[in-house]
């Protein structure tokens, strides 16, 4: 009996310090506020489209040896992921180069960047086609590219090929 007299009194005795616990409920009348700041750094991102590709290298595919310009239009694309206004240029890194022969940079030409920029003959040093204002959130802006190859006549046969880079930099 004594065990048993024993066991109830244990278990009074948790019961009683687990009623007398401290609450930890919010009091409704008092809070904690912190000021939260963080800052935006400026980014200037762009990308390229070829055929709605992105990052995606350019295939003008099977062109003709006939001293006539072929044209791509409507294939590339370059769009604005930047914050700031920027200012867009382009090059190429030389002629387009074949095994044996080359397609002068004087027969590739770049035109439009959204109708501001009529057909100019690449170079190997940057040339500016367009400013952009800082966009809104809920767009990315982007403006078409098009281009025009000339092959001249007896060209010999092959792939032929050259690098063409769009720079964008923060505009001043």
């Amino acid at each position: 009996m004594n065990m048993y007299k024993l066991f109830v009194t244990v278990a009074l005795v948790c019961i009683m310090a687990v009623g007398a616990s401290p609450s930890f409920a919010a009091d409704p009348t008092s809070s904690a506020t912190q000021a939260a700041s963080g800052n935006v750094t400026s980014l200037v991102a762009i990308t390229t489209l070829w055929n709605g590709n992105e990052g995606s290298d350019i295939d003008f595919g099977n062109l003709v040896a006939n001293n006539v310009a072929t044209t791509f239009s409507g294939n590339e694309t370059v769009k604005d992921y930047s914050n700031v206004p920027i200012a867009l240029s382009t090059y190429a890194s030389g002629a387009l180069s074949g095994s044996s022969e080359t397609i002068p940079l004087a027969n590739m030409l770049y035109s439009d960047y959204g109708n501001s920029v009529p057909d100019t003959a690449f170079t190997t040093t940057p040339s500016a086609v367009k400013t952009w204002d800082t966009p809104d959130q809920a767009s990315t802006p982007t403006t078409p590219v098009t281009y025009k190859i000339t092959v001249p006549w007896n060209t010999k046969p092959g792939t032929y090929t050259t690098t063409i880079y769009h720079v964008a930099q923060a505009a001043t």
